[in-house]
């Protein structure tokens, strides 16, 4: 099954709880789209698989309108609560693929929103429905964040994600392959070629080693072995990193 193609309900299945414990997105970053962008508190944005709402959330006070879709039942519900918290109530959550919504909406967008989405998606495709769907100024944006942890981190983290999903990599009833086009090759490829643009800030924030291993929660159930021990795994994660570490370091 291409996971990008069609949607597979065990990809994500277990795991929008431990979503909490992900590096967030900096305030940076929502100020910076907000003065990019003049954001006014007009228009309507869309955010393309929301997970539980950390990509779009801030923003929603700079639109009348923000649709946040995913696909996985139990990551709205959480975005649903992050919402309320928040007060925000002109945000409308919508249970679909990414394809399946922009067949079914002829809604004009001023922002599209794909926080570490995209590489889920059938890009090509997603970025041809989006194109026909903008206010003039709009824009696609698609970011993720580059995680620098400590010495060993990245070996630590990779040996577990192997030990548990395997050499080729289980993604619910598939696996995962890294997209073959880097998101700015598909994105100069596309009607949006003259407004394609890269932007990297560098941003620090303070996460304690006990919650880092937590990224390795987020990743999808394996049919056929039952749920990983979470807690299990967050100390095999910290055993790794101990053992990887020198004396020095």
């Amino acid at each position: 099954m291409d996971a990008r193609r069609d949607h597979d309900p065990l990809l994500f299945q277990g795991v929008a709880e431990f979503y909490k414990f992900r590096p967030p997105y900096p305030v940076e970053l929502f100020d910076h789209i907000e003065e990019q962008y003049a954001l006014d508190g007009r228009g309507v944005a869309l955010d393309l698989g929301c997970g539980t709402g950390d990509s779009s959330l801030p923003l929603a006070d700079c639109f009348s309108k923000l649709i946040c879709v995913d696909p996985d039942p139990k990551m709205l519900r959480l975005a649903m609560v992050k919402a309320r918290e928040k007060r925000a109530r002109n945000v409308t959550f919508v249970q679909r693929t990414a394809a399946d919504f922009l067949q079914s909406t002829d809604e004009v967008y001023k922002l599209v929103i794909m926080g570490e989405s995209f590489h889920w998606m059938d890009q090509v495709a997603t970025l041809d429905a989006l194109y026909k769907r903008f206010n003039h100024g709009g824009a696609v944006l698609i970011f993720s964040k580059q995680i620098k942890g400590p010495k060993g981190y990245k070996e630590a983290v990779d040996s577990v994600i192997e030990s548990y999903l395997g050499r080729r990599r289980r993604a619910g009833q598939g696996f995962f392959t890294h997209p073959r086009l880097r998101h700015e090759e598909v994105v100069r490829a596309s009607e949006f070629s003259r407004m394609c643009r890269k932007s990297s800030r560098n941003c620090r924030i303070t996460w304690r080693i006990c919650r880092s291993a937590s990224v390795s929660e987020t990743w999808s159930s394996v049919p056929g072995r039952g749920r990983c021990s979470w807690r299990s795994l967050r100390l095999r994660l910290l055993a790794t990193l101990a053992v990887q570490r020198s004396p020095s370091d």
